[in-house]
């Protein structure tokens, strides 16, 4: 009996180191989660920023190529 409980309580304390493990793992990767958060937050009002300068220059090119007549 006695030997049963010296496993049980090493296999808990294997559990336990374990545990811990996983846990320092898991704040690892929320900190990144949080600097990949930070960064999307940053940059939230590119996409649609960039979508209207390229509307812009394609609609620029087109007018001075119907004036000009450069890719005809």
């Amino acid at each position: 009996m006695a030997n049963n409980y010296e496993e049980y309580i090493v296999l808990i304390s294997r559990i336990d180191e374990r545990v811990k493990s996983i846990n320092e793992r898991l704040d690892k990767i929320e900190k990144d989660t949080a600097d990949v958060k930070t960064q999307i937050n940053k940059w939230k009002g590119a996409l649609p920023l960039l979508i209207a300068i390229g509307g812009f220059l394609g609609w620029l090119i087109t007018s001075f190529d119907k004036i000009k007549g450069f890719f005809h």
